[in-house]
């Protein structure tokens, strides 16, 4: 490995868990291991890339159907692989004291809760949950099991390191991350961005309608409704029932 990037990786490997888990993810790839990025943001009030998280699952690891979480790019690393329920919160597994919580609506997908700040303005059951008797919300965010290329991992890791505000505000909307054609692609809002090998996104406008049906194509477990519903929750819109 060139000196300059094993440089970026220990300079940086504390704020962009992006950059070490997809090398060690291309590296587990390239070793037979069935292995796939998640992601999730942070829920705080904040808009650097640089605290979006993404981790590694590897499945049948142990046995068919089987999923484990490895996270060395974190401030406490995890190595040795942790089983996951998907079906249940799990109970080993959190980031920064908020708790993540695994369904198996697909493999690949995370939803990352944080308490709601205005429980009565909750609209959308499925996004609650119970804990305790306290309401939490779920920003989702998403990662699709497309193949990754090693350079393209550098490549995208390069220019989050020198460009951290590439999608201001993510916070605040529904955004959806997955990787399409080759590209890092993030549904956010009303934008359609993509990035491309070199890291420079390619903004595209669009209304409401094309928004969820691009949505709809990438995640088509979740219905047109419900996706249209979450994104007018995140944006502040009114829904309609």
């Amino acid at each position: 490995m060139q000196n300059g990037v094993w440089q970026s990786l220990e300079s940086f490997v504390e704020k962009i868990s992006i950059f070490l888990n997809s090398f060690t993810w291309a590296v587990l790839q390239q070793l037979g291991y069935d292995t796939y990025l998640i992601g999730g943001s942070l829920p705080k009030s904040r808009s650097l890339l640089f605290d979006a998280h993404n981790g590694i699952i590897v499945q049948n690891l142990t046995s068919d159907g089987s999923f484990h979480l490895v996270e060395p790019g974190t401030m406490h690393p995890i190595l040795e692989p942790v089983s996951l329920n998907f079906t249940r919160a799990s109970p080993v597994y959190q980031l920064t004291s908020y708790p993540i919580r695994f369904f198996k609506h697909g493999p690949g997908i995370l939803k990352m809760c944080m308490p709601a700040p205005d429980q009565n303005k909750l609209k959308i059951s499925d996004d609650i949950l119970l804990e305790d008797g306290e309401k939490w919300k779920c920003l989702i965010t998403y990662r699709t099991l497309q193949p990754l290329t090693l350079s393209y991992c550098f490549h995208l890791a390069q220019r989050i390191i020198t460009e951290s505000n590439l999608v201001p505000d993510m916070h605040k909307e529904l955004a959806i991350f997955g990787f399409s054609g080759g590209k890092l692609t993030n549904i956010k809002g009303q934008q359609f961005v993509q990035y491309r090998h070199d890291g420079f996104p390619e903004v595209m406008k669009l209304d409401l309608d094309r928004t969820v049906d691009i949505a709809h194509q990438h995640f088509p477990q979740y219905s047109h409704k419900y996706l249209e519903q979450v994104h007018r929750y995140f944006t502040g819109s009114k829904i309609h029932k």
